[in-house]
């Protein structure tokens, strides 16, 4: 957690079985020892590349090729286009 500061934790080499409820503890220096914490739920999700975008969507391959500019619209119409 090289990066971790301020409120905001770092976390590298993630996948979805990293997804659950985490924890963070922070506890001040003597004399007081104060303790504080707060847990979150994370959830990690796998990138989705043009193959899954295009299957969420309800399209295929074939639907590209055969009609390439209809599905740039659809694409453009859900707002996925940089996704692609």
């Amino acid at each position: 957690m090289v990066r971790s500061a301020n409120g905001t934790v770092y976390m590298q080499d993630t996948d979805v079985t990293t997804t659950g409820t985490y924890k963070c503890e922070v506890s001040a220096d003597a004399p007081s020892f104060q303790t504080v914490s707060a847990q979150q739920r994370l959830i990690v999700r796998e990138q989705d590349s043009p193959h899954h975008i295009l299957a969420y969507l309800g399209l295929t391959k074939q639907d590209l090729a055969d009609d390439a500019l209809t599905v740039v619209d659809f694409l453009r119409m859900y707002n996925v286009m940089d996704l692609v």
